[in-house]
């Protein structure tokens, strides 16, 4: 089981970022010489990608069962275009994106985000990652292509070498992105099974790492009403490159909707029994003869100047919904696990429109 070999992928982690560490401090890398190629670092990618390889394998072979309509685990699959190809289809890995925190660089925001795995199985090899592209060449070529540069580097100190040969040389960035690749997998490969929730006070987003982080998302409900779903929720842009996502327990949100659901209904039974409230309805062109009491509350208030009832609507909702920011705002970790409204954490396998939460326990209990 994958569980057993975590150890041993944390000491690969170590093992890997202690080089990646040598490298950064005998080498400047700032964005001007982010992409300038150095031979010296085919070393690092011939010792750490036959780790992810082994890592990606062993992750579909873990997740297979768990996903029946995709590919099969093989024993001599291919890890980019078999074990890849699976767990992004799977996990929507490809989209997600890595921090580095480490200032060992010295590199702008948007050269410290990184996506490993963006297209790693393409079969357009000018869309795969350098990373896969400059490892494969010099693994399957390493005495050709490595004699070629180093013989032209010791008899005119340059790389008079054939354009494909010196767009395969390893750059600061290939490095980085292949040091990520394995972090990325790592991070996924510590937070299996699939539906275990991590607490968000117990999240490290670093995962034992001092050089990556992992990225998060928190999308936050922006209002209770009578029936939930993912339009209520406020998500950042690319929300899906995150690769976690912060949850809110179900138990925490049903409360909060049901006390909504709750007194929306006390005052919907009100309106109901005001005859005045349904003559006005009965008057309504059949295009706004709403069942969205709120809707008709505001026009009801509207038209007769009688706002008490969209007015308690608006203030039930308002009120839940500052509870609910406070709650989060004040960041109290032991107050929320108190009142059980601590936040999960775990992996954002989400697409475009897949549901977040589970809207019909949500709306029905």
């Amino acid at each position: 089981m994958l569980a057993d070999k975590i150890p041993l992928y944390q000491r690969e982690m170590l093992v890997m970022e202690e080089k990646l560490h040598q490298i950064c401090v005998g080498n400047y890398i700032t964005d001007n010489y982010l992409d300038f190629p150095n031979p010296a670092y085919c070393n690092f990618l011939l010792s750490t990608v036959p780790v992810i390889e082994n890592l990606a394998k062993d992750l579909h072979q873990e997740l297979a069962t768990q996903f029946p309509n995709l590919a099969a685990f093989k024993e001599k699959e291919k890890f980019d275009y078999d074990s890849l190809k699976f767990l992004d289809n799977a996990l929507n890995l490809a989209p997600k994106q890595i921090q580095i925190a480490s200032n060992l660089v010295v590199l702008s925001s948007a050269n410290r985000t990184l996506y490993p795995l963006l297209n790693a199985y393409s079969k357009d090899q000018g869309e795969r990652p350098n990373w896969i592209l400059s490892y494969q060449s010099f693994k399957h070529e390493y005495s050709s292509v490595y004699q070629a540069i180093t013989q032209s580097m010791s008899e005119n100190n340059s790389f008079n070498v054939p354009d494909i040969i010196y767009s395969r040389i390893p750059t600061a960035r290939t490095v980085l992105e292949t040091a990520s690749a394995y972090f990325l997998l790592f991070c996924v490969a510590k937070s299996l099974p699939l539906e275990e929730h991590i607490p968000y006070g117990d999240f490290d987003p670093k995962f034992g790492s001092k050089i990556f982080t992992a990225t998060f998302t928190r999308p936050l409900f922006s209002s209770f009403t009578v029936t939930l779903d993912n339009s209520n929720l406020q998500k950042v842009t690319k929300w899906q490159e995150s690769l976690f996502i912060v949850k809110d327990p179900d138990g925490y949100i049903i409360s909060l909707h049901n006390k909504f659901t709750t007194g929306f209904n006390q005052i919907k039974q009100e309106m109901l029994e005001t005859p005045d409230f349904l003559a006005f309805c009965a008057k309504l062109p059949d295009t706004q003869n709403s069942n969205y009491f709120e809707y008709l509350a505001y026009k009801y208030g509207e038209a007769t100047g009688n706002t008490q009832w969209y007015s308690r609507i608006t203030s039930l909702s308002s009120q839940l919904y500052s509870a609910y920011l406070s709650n989060w705002m004040g960041q109290d970790i032991a107050f929320m696990r108190a009142n059980k409204s601590e936040p999960v954490v775990v992996l954002n396998t989400y697409k475009e429109n897949d549901p977040i939460y589970d809207y019909y326990k949500i709306n029905n209990s």
